[in-house]
């Protein structure tokens, strides 16, 4: 909880440093249409305004000021989404960070094709982190390409949508990191996987023995792991240092 805490105090101080930026801006605009827009002297000499000139004046800039706050509404949400997605990846980041010592854990490592945000090498096998952001009620399906998410909008209107199943994700990324290690002459280092979905307002419905919603469900199988044959210890050593020299 500690490092969730943790995680959401740098989200929120991102959030309130770009708000403080936005009205910074607001402001800044107001006063270049005040001094710019309306007739200099229409400001010093008040008793000859003339609202219809005024009006006439300052309408391109009225349509400037609604350009600006869709692009910036528009800013908003994709900073709000980019915050959400980089708040999961602290989550998780800090979650396998507390695997006992002889656990390796690697971040955003670049194998052929593939970027992998986390990798841990255990004495006994690879595995392969995919984290999702999502929230509301998600339906697991191995098979599907596609998984079903029951949401409630901030209107408390229900609605879905779908994820790409991350299962398919992860299987083609273990792939990735297998064929790597094995065209390096690593070929006795078992490589596996599992999904791991951070978001605290997430719901999973369904099972699958790769797919997590909670830290302790997630460390458990990795801690708890046993791979179909056990690697060298050699092995293992020359895993870590070809996937460190990935990042």
């Amino acid at each position: 909880m500690a490092k969730q805490y943790t995680a959401k105090k740098r989200l929120n101080t991102a959030k309130f440093l770009y708000l403080l930026v936005s009205i910074g801006l607001s402001f800044l605009m107001l006063y270049t249409g005040y001094r710019f827009v309306v007739p200099t002297t229409q400001h010093i000499l008040f008793s000859t305004f003339n609202p219809n000139a005024v009006i006439e004046s300052i309408w391109p800039y009225l349509l400037f000021m609604f350009l600006c706050a869709a692009g910036a509404n528009y800013s908003w949400n994709m900073f709000n989404r980019a915050s959400v997605i980089n708040y999961s990846y602290e989550v998780t980041k800090e979650t396998l960070e507390r695997l006992p010592d002889n656990y390796t854990v690697l971040h955003d490592l670049t194998i052929g094709e593939a970027q992998i945000e986390h990798v841990i090498i255990s004495d006994n096998a690879v595995f392969v982190i995919i984290n999702r952001s999502v929230r509301g009620v998600v339906h697991i399906n191995e098979q599907s390409g596609d998984w079903e998410i029951e949401k409630t909008g901030r209107g408390g209107t229900a609605y879905t949508s779908s994820l790409r199943n991350p299962l398919k994700e992860m299987r083609w990324k273990i792939h990735q990191v297998a064929s790597f290690l094995k065209e390096r002459g690593c070929k006795g280092v078992w490589v596996d996987g599992c999904v791991f979905f951070s978001n605290s307002d997430v719901q999973l419905e369904g099972w699958s023995e790769k797919v997590f919603d909670s830290q302790n469900g997630m460390m458990s199988y990795i801690t708890s792991y046993e791979p179909k044959r056990l690697p060298r210890h050699s092995d293992i050593n020359h895993a870590k240092q070809l996937l460190t020299n990935c990042l």
